[in-house]
């Protein structure tokens, strides 16, 4: 469950999905790069490294980055926050580095992340039940 990206520059286009117990991780920032590219702003919301109700999981010695800045890639419109959630004058979506929701035990260390049009680290939940949607443990 280990995924090791050794120095370079790795050019990401879609999602990767974090599984429990996954250990992710590099030779260090600015050294292991992980460039998560976009041509123009997703309809939807979009993530490069995505765990949910996951556990045991470390990342680190990553440069994590978009080129969602350097390519002017922004969300331009007013959000409600709703009922219901929504974009007026603006599309909807936006490019995130790492969620986190409904996690336990998650560990982001010796990490650099820049250059996301939303968020770096997104912490949520999946859904409404303080039973089983809640993260817990988590380290940055």
């Amino acid at each position: 469950n280990s995924v090791y990206f050794p120095q370079g520059t790795y050019k990401i286009t879609s999602e990767i999905e974090l599984r429990s117990d996954m250990y992710v991780y590099g030779d260090g920032p600015n050294v292991s790069v992980l460039n998560f590219y976009k041509a123009s702003n997703p309809a939807t919301s979009e993530f490069m490294l995505a765990a949910r109700y996951e556990s045991n999981i470390l990342i680190e010695k990553l440069t994590i980055k978009s080129n969602a800045y350097d390519d002017g890639l922004f969300n331009v419109g007013t959000y409600y926050a709703g009922p219901p959630k929504r974009y007026v004058n603006g599309t909807a979506g936006n490019i995130n580095g790492v969620l986190i929701s409904s996690c336990t035990n998650v560990t982001i260390q010796n990490c650099e992340i820049t250059g996301f049009n939303y968020d770096g680290i997104r912490v949520s939940v999946e859904g409404a039940d303080p039973d089983t949607d809640y993260n817990y443990n988590l380290k940055y």
